[in-house]
């Protein structure tokens, strides 16, 4: 039985035209994946985009050289000179607070310091270490994700190390490091929209 040549050209005409359209279809839906992954990382630049970044200085007051050769800063240390510090304005703390179910009125809203860090720098040019030191300052009771930490300075001083320069910055601005290069002392990080629950700018600021 001898085959027909038309035949199997068509056949073949059919076999060219099946991979031609699997192909096609590869392709596109290849191109659509690309264009989809395209369009998710530009949607991510422009949101970072619109984040604007502040540029500021902050002069601090109270920074003066010392002579202190005590023992250097470490988190006990800091903890301790915190709690000595708000304890005579008549704020309790995290060590100290009497029993929950005892608070009067009055106790229950007055607002509670709790340590929680200090970050490491050098403001007055010797050879101890300062920090900027964070803190909790809430009531008793307080609970939520707005309680922001508050800031303050941790500096040597001829008396030893002093809580200075009290919330010089919003509670709201998260810091994310600290850059201290040839005595300039410079703080990255951003301003937290608590409620909507969103940076709302970026933000570095130099201190003096």
């Amino acid at each position: 039985m001898t085959s027909n040549p038309l035949g199997q050209a068509f056949k073949w005409q059919l076999m060219k035209l099946a991979l031609f359209i699997i192909v096609l279809f590869v392709s596109c839906h290849m191109n659509t994946a690309n264009k989809q992954i395209i369009t998710r990382d530009i949607h991510d630049l422009v949101e970072a985009d619109n984040i604007h970044t502040i540029d500021t200085t902050i002069h601090l007051c109270e920074i003066v050289k010392s002579n202190f050769n005590g023992e250097n800063l470490t988190d006990s240390l800091a903890k301790k000179t915190l709690y000595t510090y708000f304890g005579n304005k008549g704020y309790y703390n995290s060590e100290n607070l009497p029993d929950i179910d005892k608070l009067t009125e009055t106790e229950a809203i007055k607002p509670c310091i709790s340590f929680i860090e200090i970050i490491k720098t050098e403001l007055n040019n010797n050879k101890k270490d300062d920090a900027i030191i964070l803190y909790d300052f809430a009531p008793p009771l307080a609970s939520g994700h707005c309680w922001l930490p508050h800031k303050a300075i941790i500096l040597d001083t001829e008396k030893g190390y002093q809580i200075t320069n009290v919330d010089f910055i919003p509670d709201n601005f998260v810091i994310d490091s600290v850059l201290n290069t040839n005595r300039d002392v410079t703080i990255y990080g951003y301003e937290y929209d608590c409620i909507q629950h969103k940076i709302s700018k970026s933000i570095r600021a130099r201190i003096k």
